[in-house]
């Protein structure tokens, strides 16, 4: 039996019958030891258990939270696909059409003024592809490469730049900027959400200049 004694030291007692050479009542032979440490360390493996089991019960539940959030989120970007690629193959249709039957009549800034709007319609499309591509990630690997971001700048800067002809920004890289390996799809949205915000937050100002730069550490 295991007991307490001496405070909250425990004890391990065994008893052994031992028969008598005259044949009378059997002794008993006692063996004690103590096995606090064996008992502290039990009773700590079985918190340890606890806590695990606790965990685990959490993880499982975290786990079934995102994969339902994943797959409202995968629902929801092909509605938003669907919804978006209707009306951009109207644009992008009419403005071929446009450009096909009545480019004899169109001056060259009529022209140029489609062209921006093609162009634009074919940024939306690889945005709604990239759009699906991010709901995809949790079962994607994310396509790694070297990224040359300054040309990844430059493009996108031009973009911008025809969607505003009449304003005067500018863009200035404190070249070279320093190499990058990611996906080429996500860092360019980085790119586009940067440098379209500071397009339009420059508005107020007659010209504008808008600088990127890069550094490495460590």
């Amino acid at each position: 039996y295991h007991g307490f004694l001496r405070g909250v030291t425990y004890w391990r007692a065994f008893f052994l019958p031992l028969l008598s050479a005259d044949g009378g009542p059997p002794d008993l032979m006692g063996v004690v030891a103590e096995i606090t440490e064996e008992v502290q360390t039990r009773k700590r493996i079985e918190e340890l258990n606890q806590t695990l089991q606790e965990k685990i019960r959490e993880i499982s539940r975290r786990t079934l939270e995102l994969e339902a959030a994943n797959r409202e989120l995968e629902a929801f970007s092909y509605s938003v696909s669907h919804d978006l690629r209707t009306p951009l193959r109207a644009i992008e249709g009419f403005s071929r059409m446009l450009l096909e039957d009545y480019e004899a009549q169109l001056d060259e800034e009529g022209l140029r003024r489609l062209q921006v709007i093609r162009s634009n319609t074919q940024l939306m499309g690889r945005l709604i592809d990239d759009l699906l591509a991010l709901s995809r990630l949790g079962r994607q690997e994310l396509r790694i490469c070297d990224l040359d971001l300054e040309e990844m700048v430059r493009d996108i800067f031009r973009g911008l730049k025809a969607q505003e002809p009449s304003r005067d920004f500018q863009l200035l890289i404190h070249a070279p900027l320093p190499p990058a390996r990611g996906d080429r799809s996500l860092i360019a949205q980085v790119l586009v959400n940067l440098l379209a915000n500071a397009v339009k937050f420059t508005r107020p100002r007659d010209a504008a200049i808008i600088e990127v730069g890069g550094w490495v550490e460590g």
